[in-house]
């Protein structure tokens, strides 16, 4: 018999340890290669989809370059072409020579024979009619082609085409217009963002039409022949979009993201490095070796495990609070460290900080859901980068919706204009994003001191701090986009927090009072009435012009209360000159924009005036199409006042916020011009423009075929009262005739004029 081995405890447990450590091994080496594939295969998605965006956005923004285009042909075409023979048509195409945009190398009208009639006169039979046959054949309106050889200038040439329809509904030809290849690849080339990434354009046949690298791929290449990996297709089963495979002209490997531009047969690829799309593989690869390999050390070496664990964790926030992984810009402890490492080695710099955010953010995440607003973010802070990149500046979200940028500028002046177009590219960009909303901008400036004073020092949050204080004045008005903040924005602030806190005791003390601006008659020069217009004498800061108060009145609505406070000032006033035998004319009185309610206005409009017993004839209310009120609405508080006797005019028409049909449904007695018109007509020799004047002309004319009075603010030269005479206007108001005037400087003032 053999005797039984006996083991030692201490053999035994490191046999259980080690046993114990090679099940855990296993374990974690299963499980984190499993997590690993799962993050892997997210991460992939996510790359997939965001350069899938990138590639939608700039094909979107090349449609809407061509659909300028397309426009040109649609705002041409008239029921006259498709009544008209084809020598009127010439004929007609020829008085259009001088309108056709300068980039539009050709515009024409081509028969169903191929003749072609340029609008400079030039009529022949076009050699080469594919495109035009497509056009003429397909079920489509519209067409682009692929370029071609110009007959006429010998240019390489993209041609737009539009069918044109006689009376009867059949196609009798079409509107066809030309440009450059050259003039696209500049508008093409200006939509290029970033250095990672190329973005080219071909025919469906792999035509190449625009390629901004030509080093990158290899000009004779198709988009979806060498390795389609992801595809997609419409109703008709025409590829659309999807992702290839190809090679670059040194051999290297390239993803291609495509898009098949609306209208045409061309398909649009962002091209980018596979090295970029490898690195993810790489970099997976190697956190997963190394979270092996701090498995392995954390069974084997168990008394270090919290220790090992923590650094590891440590390691990963630190990774993480670098960049925001929605939108892949800095978080902002990042941006704060590395504007202030700017600022320090440009001390002698100016910079511009901006914090920018959304407009009502909160309601779209409520109403629209996370994943949407998330979207938005994403789509707003590629917006900001464009710019921000350009200027080589530094950018981060900071939280929700909130984001900051700081960049080197050569002079506020300049950064500003820069700031202004960029903010103009967004609102057309926002025009075609799924959902409308109004971003909002706090500017400030760090200007060094001049050389010999002392040295102020200012910290990045300082200067985020004023940024953020200057967003914070635009309050929810979203026809504020921005503010700049100054000494002069924080004075602005305590005033106005204070007319808030003493306007209702200002009222009270009679510190508001009316002056009145008269108004003349070009064909007598004599006084025919005058517009009431409020001033605040303030205890405290001496006399207010109406844009210091009127605006934060509007906010607080206070300005409904300020506005009857004028009219009984204006009815008291007349009532005293009838009184004392004071020659009387007609005054107007303004209707604020912020009076909703039409009935409820009346009501207490007439309860003022009834008290002071004068005719109606002598008051003229002035409303707003811009007002809160919808159309209907205004028309209905026109007719209450009429039917009480008082004329109504339109205020500040043509200030861009009126509208020429409306004219037809508010039944207004005098149409009062913006002063902006005579601005825009004066050149800087002081000529008037004749562009200009024949629309103001124009206006006045139609005034007159409905009946309704004329009357044009900020006459100030007697040139341009004499042009207004010679046009027909009725009436004039401005300082050739006279300023605003005190009530006793009126009255003096029609004594010698009526």
């Amino acid at each position: 018999m053999f005797a039984k081995k006996s083991f030692n405890p201490s053999t035994i447990r490191v046999f259980s340890f080690i046993l114990a450590g090679i099940v855990l091994i296993g374990i974690n080496v299963l499980l984190s290669g499993f997590a690993m594939n799962k993050v892997y295969r997210y991460t992939e998605n996510k790359f997939l989809e965001n350069y899938s965006l990138n590639s939608d956005g700039y094909a979107k923004s090349v449609e809407q370059i061509l659909s300028k285009y397309i426009s040109l042909l649609d705002y041409f075409d008239s029921d006259y072409i498709s009544s008209s023979s084809e020598k009127d048509i010439q004929n007609y195409l020829v008085s259009l020579y001088k309108k056709i945009p300068k980039d539009v190398s050709s515009f024409a009208y081509t028969n169903l024979e191929g003749i072609v009639y340029l609008c400079n006169g030039v009529v022949f039979k076009t050699p080469k009619i594919d495109s035009f046959k497509k056009l003429i054949q397909n079920n489509s309106e519209f067409f682009i082609s692929d370029p071609y050889i110009s007959y006429m200038s010998g240019r390489t040439e993209i041609g737009f085409g539009k069918i044109v329809y006689d009376k009867n509904g059949s196609k009798k030809g079409c509107l066809n217009a030309s440009i450059s290849l050259d003039t696209l690849h500049e508008l093409f080339s200006s939509l290029w963002i970033g250095n990672s990434q190329n973005f080219s354009i071909r025919a469906g046949n792999g035509m190449e039409i625009f390629n901004l690298n030509k080093t990158i791929l290899d000009s004779h290449s198709v988009f979806f022949k060498p390795a389609l990996i992801r595809e997609e297709y419409n109703a008709f089963n025409v590829l659309v979009r999807g992702i290839v495979q190809s090679k670059t002209q040194d051999g290297e490997n390239v993803l291609i993201f495509f898009n098949r531009i609306e209208n045409t047969e061309w398909y649009l690829g962002l091209s980018v490095m596979e090295n970029e799309y490898n690195g993810i593989l790489r970099r997976h690869r190697f956190y997963q070796s190394f979270i092996v390999i701090c498995s392995i050390i954390s069974v084997m070496l168990i008394l270090f495990l919290e220790l090992r664990l923590t650094e590891y964790l440590r390691k990963k926030d630190l990774l993480a609070s670098d960049y925001d992984q929605l939108t892949q810009l800095f978080t902002r402890p990042h941006f704060e460290q590395d504007a202030a490492k700017l600022l320090r080695r440009n001390k002698n710099s100016k910079f511009m900080l901006v914090e920018a955010d959304i407009h009502g953010f909160k309601f779209i995440n409520q109403n629209f859901g996370i994943e949407t607003g998330d979207k938005l973010l994403s789509y707003f802070a590629r917006l900001l980068s464009n710019h921000v990149e350009k200027s080589k500046g530094i950018i981060c979200r900071g939280y929700a919706d909130h984001f900051y940028y700081i960049m080197k500028v050569e002079s506020v002046h300049k950064a500003m204009k820069e700031f202004k177009d960029h903010l103009a590219f967004i609102n057309e960009c926002i025009k075609n994003y799924e959902i409308q909303f109004f971003p909002k901008f706090g500017i400030t400036f760090y200007i060094p001191q001049a050389e010999g004073l002392p040295e102020k020092s200012v910290t990045v949050q300082e200067l985020i701090g004023q940024a953020s204080f200057a967003k914070g004045t635009i309050k929810e008005n979203i026809l504020d986009s921005y503010a700049i903040y100054d000494s002069h924005l924080l004075k602005k602030s305590n005033r106005d927090h204070y007319i808030e806190s003493h306007m209702k005791q200002a009222l009270a003390e009679h510190e508001f009072f009316v002056m009145y601006q008269p108004k003349v008659d070009l064909k007598t020069d004599k006084v025919i009435g005058a517009e009431a217009l409020v001033r605040w004498n303030s205890s405290k800061f001496g006399l207010l012009q109406p844009n210091k108060f009127i605006p934060l009145f509007e906010k607080n609505d206070f300005v409904k209360e300020l506005d009857f406070y004028v009219y009984e000032e204006v009815f008291k006033f007349i009532r005293n000159c009838l009184d004392n035998n004071v020659p009387v004319v007609p005054i107007s009185v303004n209707m604020s924009r912020n009076h909703s309610k039409p009935e409820a206005f009346m009501r207490r409009f007439k309860a003022i005036f009834d008290k002071y017993d004068i005719p109606p004839s002598l008051i003229e209310i002035e409303i707003l199409e811009r007002s809160v009120m919808d159309r209907q609405t205004l028309r209905d508080t026109t007719i209450m006042l009429h039917d009480s006797g008082f004329k109504v005019a339109m205020d500040d028409f043509g200030s861009g916020e009126s509208s020429l049909n409306m004219l037809t449904n508010i039944p207004v007695d005098v149409l009062k011009f913006d002063k902006s018109f005579l601005d825009s007509a004066k050149k800087e020799d002081n000529s008037l423009d004749e562009n200009a004047t024949g629309l103001i002309s124009s206006l006045i004319n139609l005034g007159k075929q409905l009946n309704i009075q004329t009357l044009f603010e900020g006459v100030e030269t007697e040139q341009q009262k004499n042009f207004l005479k010679d046009a027909d206007c009725d009436y004039v108001q401005g300082f050739l005739y006279s300023k605003p005037l005190t009530e006793f400087e009126y009255v003096t003032f029609v004594r010698h004029h009526t």
